[in-house]
């Protein structure tokens, strides 16, 4: 019985060890083919390749320029669009027929291949002639696309430019198993690009703007071809004969806050895309504004402009193409020379003033005097005798009266009503002159200067000054748009403060509109007995009212007879 057990033994791992070759033979050469090979789609929205922010720096670089249109600057931006809607990814169940080809892993060697269309339920139904794809376990690259909209050569595909919106495109890794049913699930991409265009400002520009934004003749490629093997697009070496383009329409405006103004901006976003190819260029596109109105100036860049250079578009991204329009203001440096601030000879000297009025030579201060500390006209509480050589019986009179603030400034006159005649800038009791009138010498205005020496021409006495009520109206006109034939009485006029702002935040100065309590400013027009006129300012009005000479909340902000 022991001898018979041995033999039943030796058996059962005879059987064992056959069944156990007999599986790894098959595995390695008879395996059956996988039957049950199902596919699902789904559509990702554009930009849904993006990684985390800095890790597409070189891929992404941003582009820039710069110019002018009728004295409004144009900084344009070329960047992927951050701001698309959410989009998930969506299942595609209908519309577009699919070829489906399978490479072993790795290689260049097509496998099996299949066509076919998902119906409303989802379920991939294949084309008359196609069959289900058998395959063995192992490893595959799988690549599927829209073959309606892309002609195929070899291992290559290609797409027009006309579908660069319609084609999509998709490539993985794959590893079939031993499993009954494996299900693919395919995330298509676009193959193509698109490019749109958004007005920044500090007011929205006119809804009838008429801009374009297209393809350079003999530059933007006409096609893209896929390489499967590698899964890279290349543009074709055919290039578009002739210019096309878009029109850009701006019926969207929101506003985002700017961090280095510290104010709101005006946007107004186009969403008539131009669709491209990837391997298209930045250069190779031009966009162009013919008409439109902002900053109370026509908008017309007389040309089109090519964009800057930069690195290829990418399949399946979204880009914007942003022009911040912002209005070009004339400053006086420390030098005593004029220009704007974006001038090539100016970017060595230091801003120190707002140019209002460049054909009498006059400005206004980017800094308060007194350190912005609120002051008093006259420091005499019990003074009701007039201290100006001139006084205004009515603010009617004042406003229409040009006479600058600086005769009343450093005019010689018996303002202490002793027979003497004094200059009130060289008497701290009038502490608005004062300020106003030694500006020159106050480190309100060196500290600014960044070591740099004022010019001769502005650093001397009757030169800085308390600026007139007319002057004021001045400002408001020609800094701040303001309708300067309405204001002829003490009230509110509107006038673009947000503006002004911004003339005095670019060249690091402080703005004198505020967002909520209004500043009073001083001017040198003095009205009727113990009062004097003065201004109050916010974003949205400046205000023109009087007030006592007393009266110690006050600033003084000084112009400038350069």
């Amino acid at each position: 019985m022991k001898q018979e057990f041995i033999k039943f033994s030796l058996l059962a791992v005879g059987l064992v060890l056959f069944t156990a070759c007999s599986k790894d033979n098959n595995d390695e050469n008879t395996e059956e083919p996988i039957k049950g090979i199902t596919f699902s789609m789904s559509e990702a929205p554009y930009n849904a390749d993006m990684e985390m922010a800095g890790s597409r720096a070189n891929a992404d670089k941003v582009i820039k320029d710069t110019f002018t249109i009728n004295g409004v600057e144009a900084e344009v931006t070329l960047k992927r669009d951050t701001e698309q809607p959410k989009q998930e990814t969506r299942v595609i169940t209908s519309g577009n027929h699919y070829t489906i080809v399978v490479f072993k892993a790795g290689t260049s060697t097509e496998v099996a291949s299949t066509k076919g269309y998902f119906d409303g339920t989802g379920k991939f139904i294949y084309d008359a002639g196609s069959t289900p794809i058998q395959l063995s376990p192992a490893n595959y690259d799988f690549v599927c696309y829209t073959h309606q909209y892309a002609t195929r050569s070899g291992n290559t595909i290609e797409v027009p430019l006309q579908y660069a919106d319609k084609a999509f495109v998709c490539k993985q890794l794959v590893t079939i198993t031993h499993a009954k049913k494996q299900e693919i699930a395919f995330t298509m991409k676009h193959a193509g690009a698109r490019v749109r265009t958004k007005l920044v400002a500090i007011e929205a520009p006119s809804t009838s703007v008429d801009a374009y934004l297209g393809y350079r003749a003999n530059k933007a490629p006409t096609s893209t071809v896929y390489d499967m093997t590698t899964g890279t697009f290349a543009a074709s070496t055919t290039p578009m004969a002739q210019k096309d383009s878009i029109s850009q329409s701006y019926t969207s405006q929101n506003e985002e806050y700017d961090p280095v103004l510290g104010m709101n901006l005006r946007t107004s976003t186009g969403y008539n895309y131009l669709n491209i190819l990837p391997g298209t260029k930045p250069e190779d596109l031009f966009y162009r504004i013919k008409s439109g109105n902002l900053y109370n100036t026509t908008l017309n860049t007389k040309q089109a402009r090519a964009f800057k250079a930069g690195n290829a578009f990418e399949a399946n991204g979204a880009y914007t193409l942003t022009i911040r329009l912002m209005p070009s203001y004339l400053y006086l440096f420390e030098d005593g020379q004029t220009g704007h601030l974006k001038d090539a000879d100016r970017k060595d000297h230091v801003p120190i003033a707002i140019v209002f009025d460049a054909v009498g030579k006059r400005a206004i201060s980017l800094w308060d005097a007194n350190g912005g500390v609120k002051t008093k006209w006259d420091a005499d509480d019990s003074n009701t005798q007039y201290v100006n050589s001139k006084t205004f019986p009515t603010p009617q009179e004042a406003l229409n009266n040009s006479t600058s603030g600086k005769v009343w400034t450093w005019e010689s006159w018996d303002s202490f009503h002793d027979g003497t005649s004094i200059v009130k800038v060289d008497y701290p009791r009038f502490e608005a002159y004062y300020y106003a009138g030694n500006f020159y010498t106050s480190t309100d205005l060196t500290s600014h200067l960044g070591g740099k020496t004022l010019a001769s021409s502005l650093n001397k006495r009757n030169v800085w000054y308390l600026p007139s009520y007319y002057e004021w109206k001045e400002v408001f006109a020609k800094l701040g748009f303001g309708n300067g034939s309405l204001v002829t009485s003490m009230s509110n006029y509107q006038w673009k403060g947000n503006m002004v702002n911004y003339a005095f935040i670019a060249a690091n100065g402080t703005p004198i509109a505020a967002s909520m309590m209004q500043p009073t400013y001083w001017s040198s027009s003095e009205y009727a007995s113990n009062n004097i006129l003065v201004v109050s300012i916010d974003r949205i009005d400046m205000n023109f009212y009087t007030t006592l000479r007393w009266w110690d909340r006050g600033k003084v902000r000084p112009f400038v007879a350069y």
